[in-house]
């Protein structure tokens, strides 16, 4: 059999990339090069120097030589930001630092990694936000909410969606159907059932028109309507990438 890969972009973060073959997952290079055997039966990104990988139904973290460096133990397990993963024990979700140590005690539900020195977090049934030390720094009152991304992040409220900052308070009102994080000083919201674009001010630049559309990157965003796929400029300015 073949090996497959998942999308995985490239970047200077990682040059290697998980690789499947014959159903257990490795590592290849910027050249396709196999550096670290296929013996995992799951295998992450690498961030921050780690990687999580699957042994025998639990997860634990690599380098990129190979070599464990927290065993595996997790139920599930994701990539460190900011110093500190996300992991799942027992069904609940705390956070490790570099070490394997156990820094936030797993009391969560539902938990997000670390953006702004704040993690997304569901004690129960609503969303807050909790510092690096875990103390809860933002109520949890909200329904559905994102992590911090240019000092704001968006949540939902009685159905609508706005943002808040990074002490709490709301920065921008609540009344998108749906909202995205802030990229390049621009953020995805909905309004009836279209997609536009705001600013940090809340101010809407590029009127709600799209079925639907990415992030921006590089002073550019793919967007999608009735006649086809565009990118546009942030002055809205398009070019039709496809029909």
């Amino acid at each position: 059999m073949g090996g497959s890969q998942r999308p995985w972009p490239r970047s200077h973060s990682h040059d290697l990339v998980p690789e499947n073959r014959n159903g257990k997952w490795g590592y290849i290079d910027e050249n396709g090069r196999l550096t670290i055997p296929c013996r995992y039966d799951d295998a992450w990104l690498f961030s921050e120097g780690l990687a999580a990988v699957e042994v025998d139904g639990k997860y634990g973290y690599i380098n990129p030589n190979g070599s464990p460096v927290i065993r595996p133990q997790f139920e599930e397990a994701f990539n460190f930001f900011e110093g500190l993963a996300r992991v799942r024990r027992n069904g609940l979700w705390g956070y490790i630092n570099k070490k394997g140590w156990m820094v936030i005690t797993p009391k969560f539900e539902a938990a997000l990694s670390f953006s702004g020195g704040r993690a997304a977090v569901r004690p129960d049934e609503r969303w807050g936000y909790i510092d690096r030390t875990g103390a809860l720094v933002i109520d949890a009152v909200y329904e559905e909410a994102g992590s911090f991304s240019e000092g704001m992040a968006w949540v939902r409220l009685g159905g609508k969606y706005g943002y808040i900052g990074t002490m709490g308070n709301v920065v921008i009102d609540f009344r998108f159907e749906k909202a995205s994080p802030f990229s390049e000083g621009m953020a995805r919201v909905k309004i009836r059932e279209k997609w536009g674009f705001i600013n940090r001010k809340g101010e809407i630049i590029i009127t709600p028109q799209y079925l639907w559309a990415l992030d921006f990157s590089q002073g550019h965003a793919y967007v999608w309507s009735e006649t086809g796929i565009s990118m546009i400029s942030r002055h809205g300015h398009s070019s039709q990438v496809m029909p």
